[in-house]
């Protein structure tokens, strides 16, 4: 079922017509922006990026760096001056593409050359375009080696400082929550299926503008504009005070996220009997796990979900504390 969440209320929830993109980059970008639009999630708002040619997709504007740039050698698709020739020649294209959008939102797993060629470019050029530059980015889990790790640490400081705020979704925080009966490929399904619930909170919560709960998007924007690395938090439960304290102990945090993060969103799913009573509890909670410096804010969504997505950014280091 496609939504066009344009039209969509739920209670007094609108979805703003605002021009937005979401951008997939390499494999898992593609693979999560495919998904997206397999959904319904707004298929014309997508853009994929990568070496596959992605023939059966319903993104309306795919980017095949091998039709950029001929190929040239067995490994050319690891060599980075191939990757940075081929996505300039791509250039104009993106541009075109990107042009007149307020928000754009870059997913992909940073663990390859290609991504971290890529990624600070689409960054670049979505920056220079004056749009709110969002990245959900994951990196690897710890047993596809320091190679990629390292590729990946490398390409996650160059998104800080290319993106305004730059959401790290670290993989290897899950290995020690996943049951190991899992298969490996039911891991990588999960995992990508994460990264796309991320991209979606993100979306949501940016794009959503209600009667009396949270801010609109020019407000948002400012409190993001530069906000650096960020973490995201996922909980579901019963009741909202479950799914915020699920959320504060999700594995994707990390232990001390909170306490060092200047800026805090909470966006809470709720049902609509949900009490007065029941949203203070469950924003106290949050509020006692927070520094006493951090600014909070939060979102409430009347619909038949109970769960709770925690945006925790503007992170200070230890010379900041």
């Amino acid at each position: 079922m496609r939504i066009d969440w344009q039209e969509e209320k739920l209670g007094k929830e609108i979805f703003q017509a605002i021009p937005f993109k979401i951008i997939g980059v390499g494999d898992l970008g593609c693979t999560v922006v495919d998904s997206l639009c397999a959904e319904g999630f707004y298929p014309d708002h997508c853009l994929m990026i990568g070496l596959e040619p992605w023939r059966e997709s319903r993104c309306p504007v795919i980017i095949n760096l091998y039709k950029h740039n001929p190929p040239r050698g067995l490994h050319f698709g690891h060599d980075p001056a191939w990757c940075l020739e081929a996505i300039n020649n791509a250039k104009k294209k993106i541009c075109r593409t990107l042009e007149g959008s307020s928000l754009n939102v870059i997913v992909a797993g940073i663990g390859g050359v290609m991504e971290i060629s890529v990624c600070p470019f689409i960054a670049d050029i979505s920056r220079e375009l004056v749009a709110l530059t969002i990245a959900v980015i994951s990196s690897p889990f710890s047993f596809e080696g320091n190679s990629r790790m390292k590729m990946a640490r490398m390409g996650l400081e160059k998104m800080q400082s290319r993106a305004d705020m730059t959401i790290q979704i670290p993989y290897e925080r899950l290995e020690k929550t996943l049951r190991s009966e899992l298969t490996i490929v039911a891991v990588f399904q999960y995992a990508s299926k994460l990264l796309g619930k991320a991209v979606k909170d993100v979306c949501r919560f940016m794009l959503t503008k209600q009667d009396y709960f949270g801010g609109d998007f020019e407000t948002k924007k400012i409190f993001l504009q530069k906000a650096g690395i960020a973490y995201m938090g996922f909980g579901e439960g019963d009741i909202i005070m479950e799914a915020m304290v699920n959320s504060i102990s999700s594995p994707l945090l990390g232990e001390d996220t909170l306490q060092k993060a200047g800026l805090v969103f909470a966006n809470i799913h709720g049902r609509s009997n949900v009490t007065f009573e029941e949203v203070s509890e469950t924003l106290t909670i949050l509020q006692n796990k927070v520094s006493k410096d951090t600014s909070l804010g939060y979102e409430l969504f009347i619909n038949e979900e109970i769960g709770v997505s925690l945006i925790a950014t503007k992170i200070r280091n230890k010379n900041q504390e």
